[in-house]
């Protein structure tokens, strides 16, 4: 079972929009697939350790819906 540690590597992963906050992949695990932000912000990552397999995602950070009304 993954660590609490891994469990945190593999879900800031899939928040790498940038450079700036790039983490690596925990050591044993294998990327499966990486989507990085689509238009609506929505990002995900399948990951896998012998087997097991992780989903980690991003909900959706389109800036349109984080503004508050005036």
């Amino acid at each position: 079972m993954a660590s609490v540690l891994e469990y945190m590597q593999l879900a800031t992963r899939v928040y790498a929009a940038s450079g700036n906050n790039v983490v690596g992949i925990p050591t044993g695990w294998e990327e499966l697939d990486w989507q990085p932000d689509r238009s609506d912000g929505f990002s995900v990552g399948a990951y896998k350790k012998g087997n097991e397999i992780v989903i980690a995602y991003t909900g959706t950070n389109d800036d349109a819906k984080l503004r508050f009304p005036p």
